[in-house]
């Protein structure tokens, strides 16, 4: 998967009634393939731990933007509790997982509770990876 298919992503869990809106600022063209995949699932898994872990949670934001050098992925909710940082109660690494992710491209990943409430995950991708990372 590239970031060509969050639009349908984002419509699966509208569908399951979180509302989920999508600022794409990229041009995903112009962004290489291993960022658009690592982006794809750490959406991808961030939109699963709302559906799962974020009591009360009715709208989700997907951004994505260039920023400074570097590529960037916010998913905030607005639910009232949040996965945990590192693992959930079943076992899973998901967040784990997608720090891994970002760090394999030589970015990182931060995850935990937003300012005004919900929970925060943002990820950040060099644009410019070295050539191992691809």
């Amino acid at each position: 998967p590239d970031l060509s298919r969050l639009a349908g992503l984002a419509a699966s869990v509208t569908a399951q009634g979180v509302e989920v809106r999508l600022d794409d600022r990229l041009a995903a063209a112009q962004v290489p393939k291993p960022v658009q995949l690592a982006l794809y699932r750490i959406a991808q898994e961030s939109l699963t731990n709302v559906t799962r872990h974020a009591a009360g949670a009715t709208q989700v934001t997907i951004s994505l933007e260039l920023r400074d050098g570097l590529y960037r992925l916010e998913v905030r909710d607005d639910g009232t509790s949040s996965p945990p940082v590192l693992e959930n109660e079943s076992g899973g690494r998901g967040v784990l997982g997608m720090r891994e992710r970002a760090e394999l491209l030589g970015g990182h990943l931060s995850a935990g509770p937003a300012d005004r409430g919900g929970f925060a995950v943002v990820a950040e991708l060099p644009a410019t990876l070295h050539q191992e990372a691809m």
